[in-house]
C-alpha cells in the first residue's frame, strides 16, 4: 500500500485518476495533469498483452500531442523503440529507464530518424520510461516526453511519480476488464455479474452498493463473508471485520481527494486446512454515474479458490516458463487435489509431486493456491463472452 506524504494538487490527481477505471476516455486529460508532476511536456500511456510482440500500441496520449503526427509516429517510427520497450518489459516495475542514456555517443540517439521526428514535429528528445507491474500477463508502462530546452527527469520528480505509480497501475489493471466489460455490454458497473470472479462496490462504511453473482455465490457457500445490499458487509472473524472496516475506510478517503492508500489484501481464514479466500481491495468513482449520483468508495475483489471451475490454462505453461510435468499438475493443484492423488494419477511418487508443486508456486510466486488461481486469472481475464 501507498504511504508517501503528498500535498493537495496530487491528492486531488490521485483521486481524480481513478475516474479513468470506469471511463477510459479520461486518460488523455489526466496524462496533460501528469506530465508536469514530473517537468515533461507530454506522456503516453500503453498497454498490451504479453502474447503480442514488443511493438507496442498506445492506450492513450497526451492531449498535447498531435493526433497526426503520433500516429505516423506509430506507423513509421515506433519500431526503433522496439529493443528499448523489451527491456523496459524485463526492468522492475517502478525503474526509470532512459535510452538516450544508454549511449555514449548521444549523437548517434540523436540521428535516428524517430528521435529526429519527435524533435521536429513534437518539440521532443528527452523521454524515459517506467513499467507499472511485475505482472507477466501483460505489460503495461507510461512514458514521459522532455522540451527540447530540459533534462531528463531530476530525482525530486522521481520522487513525484514513484506517488503516482501504485496508482496508476491500479487504474490500468482494473480498466483491463472494465473496458472489455464496455465494449462487450456497453456498460461497466450494471454489467459486474459478467466477470466470474467477485466483486463488490462498497461505500466509505463498507455498505454494499453493488455485489456481482460470483460475489454473493462465495458468501452463500461460506461462512466467513457476509454480503446483503444496501447492508453493511460483514466478516465472520471480529479481527478481520475490523480491518476491513479500516480499510475500506482508508481507501475511499482516497477517491475523496484526503488521503494516499493505494490498496489493501487480505487472506481470510476458512475452515482448518482449506486455503484462504483472498480480498483485494482498491479505490474506485464512478464518474459515469452508473450508480445514482457520484460513487466514490470501494472495489473489492473476492478470490475464492473452491469456486473457479473449468480454468483456462492456456499459455500459462509458456507465461511462467513451467515443464511439461509442471504444466500437467497445475489444473488438479488448483482443483484443490493432495498430493498423493495428483501423485497416483500421474504414477509418481508423492515426494516428486511435492517437489513439482513448490516449483510451481515458485515460478508463480503464489504462497498458496488461491493466489495460484489468482495469477491465471489475470492472464484470462474473467469477462463472460457475449
Amino acid at each position: 500500500e501507498s504511504r508517501m506524504q503528498a500535498n493537495q494538487e496530487q491528492l486531488n490527481l490521485i483521486a481524480k485518476l481513478y475516474e479513468a477505471a470506469i471511463d477510459i476516455d479520461k486518460w488523455p486529460e489526466l496524462l496533460d495533469l501528469l506530465a508536469p508532476q514530473v517537468g515533461a511536456k507530454s506522456s503516453v500511456l500503453l498497454l498490451l498483452e504479453t502474447e503480442q510482440r514488443y511493438d507496442y500500441s498506445i492506450s492513450a496520449y497526451s492531449q498535447l500531442i498531435n493526433e497526426s503526427a503520433a500516429s505516423i509516429y506509430v506507423r513509421d517510427y515506433a519500431q526503433y523503440e522496439q529493443e528499448h520497450f523489451a527491456c523496459v518489459a524485463q526492468s522492475v516495475a517502478g525503474t526509470i529507464v532512459n535510452e538516450r542514456e544508454k549511449f555514449t555517443d548521444k549523437s548517434v540517439f540523436d540521428c535516428r530518424p524517430d528521435v529526429v521526428f519527435l524533435k521536429k514535429e513534437l518539440g521532443i528528445l528527452e523521454r524515459f520510461a517506467m513499467k507499472l507491474s511485475n505482472d507477466p500477463s501483460w505489460f503495461e508502462c507510461i512514458t514521459f516526453q522532455y522540451a527540447l530546452d530540459r533534462k531528463n527527469i531530476s530525482s525530486e520528480e522521481a520522487m513525484n511519480l514513484k506517488l503516482f505509480r501504485p496508482h496508476i497501475g491500479n487504474v490500468v489493471e482494473i480498466g483491463r476488464t472494465f473496458s472489455l466489460l464496455r465494449s462487450r455490454f456497453s456498460a461497466v458497473l450494471s454489467a459486474l455479474d459478467k466477470v466470474s470472479i467477485g466483486l463488490v462496490l462498497v461505500d466509505s462504511n463498507a455498505r454494499v452498493m453493488v455485489a456481482n453473482t460470483a460475489a454473493k455465490k462465495i458468501a452463500d457457500e461460506t461462512t466467513c463473508v457476509n454480503l446483503r445490499e444496501n447492508h453493511v458487509m460483514k466478516l465472520t472473524s471480529r479481527e478481520d471485520d475490523a480491518l476491513l472496516k479500516h480499510s475500506v475506510e482508508r481507501i475511499s478517503l482516497t477517491v475523496a481527494g484526503k488521503e494516499n492508500h493505494s490498496s489493501k489484501s487480505m487472506a481470510i481464514r476458512k475452515n482448518e486446512g482449506l486455503d484462504p479466500i483472498l480480498l483485494e481491495i482498491v479505490p474506485i468513482s464512478d464518474a459515469k454515474g452508473e450508480l445514482d449520483g457520484r460513487f466514490r468508495g470501494a472495489l473489492i475483489a473476492i478470490f475464492d479458490p473452491d469456486q473457479h471451475q473449468n480454468l483456462n490454462f492456456t499459455g500459462i505453461m509458456d507465461l511462467y516458463q513451467l515443464t511439461e510435468s509442471e504444466s500437467l499438475i497445475l489444473p488438479l493443484v488448483v482443483a484443490g487435489l493432495t498430493n498423493g492423488v495428483i501423485a497416483e494419477s500421474r504414477g509418481v511418487s508423492p515426494e516428486t509431486i511435492k517437489t513439482q508443486i513448490k516449483s510451481i508456486f515458485s515460478k508463480t510466486r503464489a504462497k498458496n493456491r488461491t493466489q495460484l488461481v489468482r495469477r491465471v486469472l489475470s492472464y484470462h481475464l474473467p469477462v463472460h463472452a457475449l
